[in-house]
This record gives C-alpha cells, sequence and structure tokens, in this order.
C-alpha cells in the first residue's frame, strides 16, 4: 500500500517486516532509530559510502553500548 503510494518509509516497513503489528509500538522504534541517528550523525563524521557508513555506525553502537548484545553460547 505504501509503495503504491509512493510513500515508503525503510524503519517502518522493516519494523512491519519484523512482525510487528501495533502502530504504537512502531512509532516508538521508529522515534528511537531517530534519535540514534541522530546522535550518531552528532558525534561522528559520515563515512562518505553507504558501507563506510554502516561500518562505523556498527562501531560506534558496540562501543557506545557494549552490553546491548548477549552471548548465545550455552552455559554449561
Amino acid at each position: 500500500m505504501l509503495i503504491k503510494k509512493r510513500a515508503f518509509n525503510l524503519e517502518e516497513g522493516a519494523l512491519l517486516a519484523s512482525g510487528t503489528q501495533d502502530r504504537g509500538t512502531i512509532a516508538f522504534y521508529v522515534a528511537e532509530l531517530d534519535r540514534i541517528s541522530q546522535q550518531f550523525l552528532r558525534q561522528m563524521i559520515p563515512a562518505s559510502d553507504p558501507v563506510g557508513k554502516a561500518k562505523t555506525l556498527f562501531t560506534w553502537l558496540w562501543i557506545s553500548k557494549p552490553d546491548r548484545y548477549q552471548s548465545r553460547e550455552a552455559t554449561n
């Protein structure tokens, strides 16, 4: 529907594709993604190419919030 109207929002589309259906939840996460993006742009000099920018963003996220991910290794 959004594509037919040529009004596609990548962030919203990704959340819909992930199975998120609640509009309030989608709005919350889109706002969070925007906040993170603005913070990233203020603190980092963006790379000129998309792959370089993605690598820089991944590194920045890893350094700024290293406890975000949990290891999937089984604990014995």
